[in-house]
């Protein structure tokens, strides 16, 4: 039996919006069951990641320098409330990994590596309330 490659997750940056918006097609793809044809989806894809860089955080994760995956986190700022401290909670969205390297950990690595400690130290598992 072969080790596991060594997975390397960091913070991406405007660099990484090629990468991430080819996992993003391939995440598509992989849902419609065939190629999607939209020749302006990378340029789309790079417009909406500038926009959103100012409240997300996204993670990327590289084997031999090759993005296998991707996660990204939303940030918000919860609303002034009197008698308590400001705070702020992220919602953890768009998890993915390429088919050939999942169900070997990677995607819980981006989550627990504590990156997120400095942007949102309570950072909790959102439950969706059931009715």
């Amino acid at each position: 039996m072969t080790s596991p490659q060594p997975v390397l997750v960091r913070q991406a940056s405007e660099r990484d919006t090629t990468a991430l918006a080819g996992l993003r097609r391939k995440w598509s793809q992989e849902q419609a069951g065939h190629p999607l044809d939209d020749d302006d989806f990378e340029e789309c894809f790079a417009q909406w990641y500038t926009a959103e860089a100012p409240r997300r955080t996204a993670l990327v994760a590289e084997i031999d320098g090759e993005a296998v995956g991707m996660v990204n986190l939303a940030l918000f700022e919860r609303m002034p409330k009197p008698g308590r401290p400001a705070s702020r909670w992220a919602y953890l969205g768009n998890a993915f990994v390429l088919a050939a390297h999942r169900n070997r950990g990677h995607r819980r690595r981006p989550a627990r590596r504590g990156h997120h400690a400095r942007t949102c130290p309570q950072l909790r598992p959102h439950r969706p309330v059931t009715q």
